[in-house]
C-alpha cells in the first residue's frame, strides 16, 4: 500500500465539506451523557503540572495528586519553586482555565526522579523474587512495595545492614504492603477473544501502524475486529504488536472507514494501557456529549466535546468519510498517528459502557498530534453492514 496515513491518522485535507447526507444522527435518540468520560478541569491542571514537573522541574518535584474536581495537591523539595512550577502551568492553559482548580504545595523528602534511581537499586536486592511492585508515592517520602508477605520481607530486610540505595534514600526508606503478583494481559500481545484498544500491523510493518476498535457479529454468527479502512486493504492479513495473526480483512467500507478483521473478536475493550472494561451498548454522538478514545499512542483522552455530530471530510487520500469530530480543548492532543481504528467511547451515568465510533482522522496540529479527532460511528456501521455490537 502507498497510502501515507498508513502509520496512523489521516490528517484531514484543508477543507473539510459539511455533511449534507440523508436524517442520519439527528433522528435518533439521545444516550445519556457520561459523566465519567467527561475529565474534571482539575485533571487538566495536574496535567500541566505534571508534565513541566518530570521535565524542567525535575530536581525538586515529588508528585502530584487530584484531590477533587477543582483542587489538586502537589508534592516538592522545595516549595518555592513549585510555586514557580504552578504558576508557569497556569500559564501554560488555555486563559481562564483551571482558575477554579485550587492547588496545595507541599513539602516531600526527595523527588521522583531519585525515587525512581532508588527503586532500580532496591530490585536488585529482591535475590528471592519476592517484590511484586514498587511504588513511588505522590507525597515522594519513601517506596512503597507490593509483597505477599510484609512482615516476612520486611523483617529479612531489616536483619541486613542498612544499604543506601541512591541520593541518600536507604532501605529504611522502604514500606512493605500486602499485594498480589500482577498478570500480563497486554494490548501489545492481547489473546482471543480479541479486543478493541490493541495495536495493529502487517507483516512487513516492523511498528504498529493503527488499533482496533470493537468486535461485531453478523447473522451468520462470523465474528469480526473493526479497524479503520485506510489502515488495512481487503485480503490483508492482520497481526497485533506481537506479531501473533488475527486474521485477514473481510471487508471494507471508505464513507465509514471502516475494516473488518476476521477472528475471534469479543466484547472487551481497553481504555487505558491496562485497564478493560466490556461494551454494553453503543449509541450515537451529539453535540456537545463528551466522549473518550483510548487510541494505543495516546493511551486514553477524555473530555473530547463534540463539535459536529454529522460531518463529511476529505481525507489525504482524497476519500470522503462521513462521522463526528470532537476536541479535548484548545491545544490539548485529542488523537495521535496510531490512534486511527481505535475506539471512542463513554460510560454513562449507569455505569455503562458506550461504543460510539471508530477514530480516523486528526485535524489542527498539535506537536506530533491533533487537537480536533473524527471519527465514524458505530451505530452507523453496524447499520450498514447488518451486524450487531458484541456485549457482555
Amino acid at each position: 500500500m502507498s497510502r501515507r496515513s498508513i502509520r496512523g491518522l489521516a490528517v484531514l485535507a484543508a477543507a473539510a465539506v459539511m455533511a449534507t447526507v440523508p436524517a442520519a444522527a439527528s433522528g435518533q435518540p439521545k444516550s445519556e451523557d457520561a459523566g465519567s468520560a467527561t475529565a474534571p478541569v482539575a485533571d487538566l491542571v495536574a496535567d500541566r503540572i505534571g508534565g513541566l514537573g518530570l521535565a524542567d522541574y525535575r530536581d525538586v518535584f515529588g508528585g502530584l495528586r487530584v484531590e477533587s474536581p477543582t483542587a489538586v495537591t502537589v508534592y516538592a523539595r522545595d516549595t518555592g519553586r513549585a510555586q514557580e512550577l504552578v504558576a508557569a502551568a497556569r500559564k501554560d492553559l488555555p486563559d481562564g482555565v483551571g482558575a477554579e482548580v485550587a492547588v496545595d504545595v507541599r513539602s516531600s523528602p526527595f523527588t521522583r526522579a531519585e525515587l525512581h534511581d532508588a527503586r532500580t537499586a532496591l530490585w536488585k536486592h529482591d535475590n528471592d523474587k519476592a517484590y511484586f511492585a514498587i511504588q513511588v508515592p505522590a507525597q515522594a517520602d519513601r517506596l512503597i512495595v507490593h509483597v505477599a508477605d510484609p512482615g516476612a520481607v520486611a523483617s529479612a530486610l531489616s536483619a541486613r545492614p542498612v544499604v543506601e540505595l541512591a541520593h541518600g534514600i536507604t532501605t529504611r526508606d522502604v514500606e512493605f504492603t500486602k499485594g498480589e503478583r500482577p498478570v500480563n494481559t497486554s494490548r501489545v500481545d492481547d489473546s482471543a477473544p480479541y479486543k478493541g484498544g490493541i495495536p495493529l500491523e502487517e507483516y512487513w510493518y516492523w511498528d504498529y501502524i493503527c488499533t482496533s476498535s470493537f468486535g461485531a457479529r453478523n447473522s451468520s454468527g462470523a465474528e469480526f475486529l473493526m479497524t479503520a479502512q485506510h489502515c488495512f486493504d481487503s485480503g490483508d492479513g492482520v497481526y497485533d504488536h506481537a506479531d501473533d495473526y488475527l486474521g485477514d480483512v473481510a471487508f471494507t467500507n471508505v464513507y465509514l472507514d471502516t475494516a473488518a478483521i476476521a477472528t475471534d473478536a469479543g466484547s472487551g475493550v481497553y481504555i487505558d494501557s491496562v485497564n478493560q472494561r466490556s461494551y454494553n451498548r453503543a449509541a450515537y454522538s451529539w453535540n456537545g456529549q463528551t466522549v473518550c478514545q483510548s487510541g494505543y499512542t495516546s493511551n486514553k483522552v477524555c473530555n473530547i466535546v463534540v463539535w459536529a455530530d454529522s460531518i463529511e471530510w476529505q481525507d489525504e487520500d482524497g476519500q470522503v468519510r462521513w462521522g463526528v469530530a470532537g476536541s479535548a480543548g484548545v491545544g490539548v492532543a485529542t488523537a495521535c498517528p496510531g490512534d486511527s481504528g481505535g475506539p471512542v467511547w463513554t460510560i454513562t451515568t449507569t455505569s455503562a459502557t458506550e461504543s460510539r465510533g471508530i477514530t480516523s482522522a486528526g485535524g489542527v496540529a498539535v506537536g506530533n498530534c491533533f487537537q480536533d479527532a473524527y471519527w465514524t460511528e458505530t451505530v452507523s456501521i453496524l447499520n450498514a453492514h447488518g451486524l450487531t455490537l458484541l456485549t457482555s
